[in-house]
């Protein structure tokens, strides 16, 4: 966490993000459903991105907020280095996703 702009605090305000993680992501009904959910050209890497954007655009903000806690097994979907590209469809599928998403960013530009 040090290396970004603010530091941790879990008893910190809620902070203003471009997009937050959709491992833990909560989004009233009706702003899901207006947004059109996430886009389907993603398996499941950079959806989570390319939906926090799309609601900025559309003038919706997204915020950490600090003091909620989630568990989790700790086991990464995208983990194992530059070897896993050979041995992982995840990891191809990942990359694969993160092109396409970047890609489109170059298209709108």
């Amino acid at each position: 966490m040090k290396s970004y702009a603010c530091e941790f605090n879990p008893d910190g305000k809620p902070l203003e993000v471009d997009w937050l993680q959709s491992s833990f992501l909560a989004v009233p009904r009706q702003v899901w459903s207006r947004q059109g959910g996430f886009d389907e050209r993603y398996f499941v890497f950079m959806a989570d991105t390319e939906y926090g954007h799309r609601c900025n655009r559309n003038g919706l903000k997204s915020y950490f907020i600090p003091a909620l806690q989630v568990e989790a097994d700790g086991v990464r979907a995208s983990e194992g280095g530059v070897l896993a590209i050979f041995k992982s469809k995840v990891i191809r599928i990942h990359i694969k996703d993160s092109i396409r998403y970047y890609l489109s960013l170059l298209q709108k530009k």
